[in-house]
């Protein structure tokens, strides 16, 4: 379990984000109640939709 989590971590850390979330459901699967997945599950889809966001923002200030 803890080998899944920290292989989630680091698929995050390095912007894999489609990557982290099937790794981290795999976890969830394996342990429903793990707080610690759920939390870096949760953490990892914040951090994508933050850099959407401000991609997006990027883009709409350099196309107008």
């Amino acid at each position: 379990m803890k080998a899944l989590c920290r292989k989630g971590i680091a698929l995050a850390a390095m912007k894999d984000y489609a990557g982290a979330k099937e790794v981290f459901n795999a976890a969830l699967v394996a342990e429903p109640d793990n707080e610690d997945v759920k939390k870096q599950l949760r953490q990892s889809l914040a951090r994508q939709k933050r850099e959407k966001a401000e991609e997006k923002k990027m883009a709409q200030k350099m196309f107008g």
